[in-house]
């Protein structure tokens, strides 16, 4: 097995585990319309980018937040799910992606009323 394969396996499984956690071992109520996007390891996968979004943008800054403070615990249950020797530790960061989809989207059909064309 390739080195990325692994990386990319294990990333898979973290990402899998977070979502399976974050809806059944946390009872922070701020954490009920987020979910973990992607995870990206670094190379010797000692730490973890986690990202995250919510369908409630409002309330973005009070998960980002609640996240920040559930992290220590997410490692530990993570540890525990994954049966590994080092479990990576957890970076929790926003995913913006859907919102700059969004900026995009709205763009082109200001462009578009424009008249232009691409």
């Amino acid at each position: 097995m390739k080195e990325g394969d692994k990386k990319s396996k294990f990333q898979d499984r973290i990402l899998g585990e977070l979502n399976v956690l974050l809806r059944g071992s946390l009872s922070d109520s701020r954490l009920q319309f987020a979910s973990f996007t992607k995870v990206e390891l670094n190379n010797d996968f000692s730490e973890a980018k986690v990202y995250w979004d919510t369908f409630d943008q409002s309330k973005r800054e009070d998960i980002g937040k609640a996240m920040n403070a559930a992290k220590s615990k997410l490692r530990s249950l993570l540890a525990s799910n994954l049966k590994v020797r080092h479990t990576p530790s957890l970076t929790m960061v926003y995913d913006s992606q859907f919102e700059s989809e969004q900026e995009i989207l709205k763009l082109l059909g200001d462009e578009e009323k424009a008249g232009k064309t691409f």
